[in-house]
């Protein structure tokens, strides 16, 4: 399926994408997953990193918003020249003027009249590329003396500067980046770029080289170009350096860009939101929430990743967190970093550790459980979901034997089933009717005595008359104040806040360790075997209670997390 000979130049088709056809972020990262199945980095490294450099270059186009058509353009952008060698001179021209038939026709053989001398043409003009090959320093200086030149003269005066100094990283990189100042779109300038940022800059030298860029360029191209840059330095610097020093090149940039800006921060922020400082993330965070409109379906998912992380972290900060929450919160952290192999792959051992861990998980996310919990269940599927793409493809599921399956745990379920109706009553019981004859006894008593009152003051023909009439409307008038202000008002809230933990302390006695069974023996995603429950609960007229485990089933964060970890080892 991948055809390692197809890269550099054709990345798409590496990865199974036909000539036109559009793909998303999800499809390259399962192209990719399986591609570095094949090519892995232990044992094939020379074909892996032409695969992992294939991947960055269409993942960052995607991110960036590029179209297709620069994309390939990048892909297919003219490679370095060809070392070509000066051709040599003719000695002696084949057809001189004034030579006779036969001298013009003979080879390999002195001429038969000796007084005759040969006469050489003029040395053809040598190209700026052979030039080059010959005498590089001539070719330096006859390249600086151009007045208007090529994308490729700049790449040619980068290959030069390098070859005459010492100093591969400014005499290299300063003639590209002067190319893209004025070509700013090249893709070939773009690609030698980013290919040698990637690769030829040492960690130590990288804040000095981001400023470089950033005062020779000044312009949004500043952002993509520097990305891998900045993304080993927020591994390696702390983060006060790094804020000053992005600070400092931005200061330096003269144009600027909402969108590409927004990209970069986005992927900057993936390994920031974990040791900036918060009022730092929540600032850059609402900078980005502001401009969400403008950025494509890529970059919106990005921000709606880091804004699910931040509101966790948030909780974290306030509520200690316990070694099943803080493992999870680990493999989160990993998986930020989803383009690294080794991030990967120890994501991946932790959560496949968890899957095997359902009692720790259910003490971990009891229920009823806290308002945040529906939060890690949601980071949990986005997680799963991006490291699935690493593993081999799951076998298909048998859907007779899932049907068996969930019949035996609907006929389980069935007979505790009026123990969970039961509990939903409870809160009325003590919320509801309780208070409503507290409500009634004191206003009887209240208003018995008043009545008494005024059918003493009035007693005659009108007293009885009276005190019958006012017992009728003390007891609409409790009634409707009741019904229509109090309970609603006051009292309806914490009814249903009592039946629903009541409900879920008798799922978690009756219910909540057969579903857990299930969710370990199962072999579809856990959304996919809820709706498929659903149907066999139809079918064998247990609607009911097929609609009960659903609902139920879905506010137990707990379960869901184990149940999509299970995911992880089919």
């Amino acid at each position: 399926m991948f055809d390692i000979s197809l890269l550099p130049h054709q990345p798409e088709a590496f990865f199974g994408f036909s000539d036109g056809e559009s793909f998303e972020r999800r499809d390259l990262k399962r192209a990719y997953g399986k591609a570095i199945r094949l090519f892995n980095p232990e044992t094939r490294p020379e074909e892996f990193r032409k695969v992992r450099d294939a991947y960055e270059r269409l993942e960052k186009a995607l991110r960036y918003g590029q179209k297709r058509e620069q994309s390939i353009r990048m892909a297919e952008a003219w490679q370095p020249p060809a070392e070509v060698s000066a051709p040599e001179p003719n000695p002696a021209a084949a057809h001189r003027p004034g030579a006779s038939a036969h001298e013009s026709t003979r080879t390999g053989s002195s001429s038969k009249t000796p007084s005759s001398k040969s006469t050489p043409t003029s040395r053809p003009k040598l190209t700026l590329r052979q030039l080059a090959v010959i005498d590089p320093p001539a070719a330096q200086r006859q390249l600086q003396a151009k007045r208007v030149r090529t994308a490729q003269d700049y790449y040619l005066a980068a290959i030069l500067a390098d070859a005459n100094s010492g100093k591969p990283t400014a005499t290299y990189l300063t003639p590209l980046l002067d190319g893209l100042a004025v070509y700013p779109d090249d893709p070939g300038l773009i690609t030698l770029v980013t290919e040698f940022l990637r690769t030829e800059v040492p960690d130590a030298a990288i804040p000095k080289v981001v400023r470089f860029i950033a005062n020779k360029l000044r312009t949004p191209l500043f952002y993509p170009l520097t990305e891998p840059l900045w993304s080993r330095l927020v591994k390696t610097r702390e983060f006060a350096e790094v804020s000053d020093l992005l600070t400092s090149c931005e200061q330096s940039l003269q144009q600027s860009s909402p969108d590409t800006r927004a990209t970069f921060y986005l992927q900057l922020m993936k390994g920031l939101i974990w040791t900036a400082p918060p009022d730092w993330v929540d600032r850059h965070l609402g900078e980005l929430e502001t401009h969400a409109i403008d950025l494509n379906p890529l970059a919106q998912a990005d921000l709606e990743w880091l804004v699910e992380i931040r509101s966790l972290l948030r909780e974290t900060e306030q509520h200690a967190v316990d070694p099943i929450r803080q493992q999870l919160l680990t493999a989160f952290q990993l998986t930020s970093q989803s383009d690294d192999t080794v991030s990967v792959a120890r994501a991946l051992q932790i959560l496949t550790d968890l899957a095997g861990e359902a009692a720790a998980i259910e003490a971990s996310f009891p229920v009823p459980g806290r308002e945040s919990d529906a939060l890690w269940v949601t980071l949990t599927y986005r997680a799963v979901d991006q490291l699935q793409h690493y593993l081999d493809e799951p076998e298909p599921a048998v859907p007779q034997r899932l049907v068996i399956q969930m019949s035996h745990l609907l006929n389980d379920l069935e007979p505790s089933k009026n123990v969970l109706d039961e509990a939903a009553t409870k809160g009325d019981i003590r919320f509801l009717w309780g208070p409503l004859l507290l409500f009634m006894l004191f206003n009887g008593i209240v208003g018995v005595l008043l009545l008494l009152s005024v059918s003493l003051a009035l007693w005659g023909d009108i007293g009885p008359i009276s005190m019958t009439l006012g017992i009728g409307a003390l007891l609409g008038g409790t009634l409707w104040s009741y019904f229509r202000w109090l309970f609603p008002k006051y009292l309806l809230r914490r009814a249903k806040k009592a039946n629903h933990r009541a409900v879920m302390r008798a799922y978690a006695k009756h219910w909540r360790a057969r579903l857990f069974r299930f969710a370990r023996s199962s072999s579809e995603p856990w959304e996919s075997q809820l709706g498929r429950l659903q149907g066999v609960a139809s079918h064998f007229q247990r609607d009911d209670t097929g609609q009960t485990v659903l609902v139920l089933a879905r506010e137990d964060a707990g379960l869901a997390i184990f149940a999509n970890l299970q995911t992880l080892l089919r």
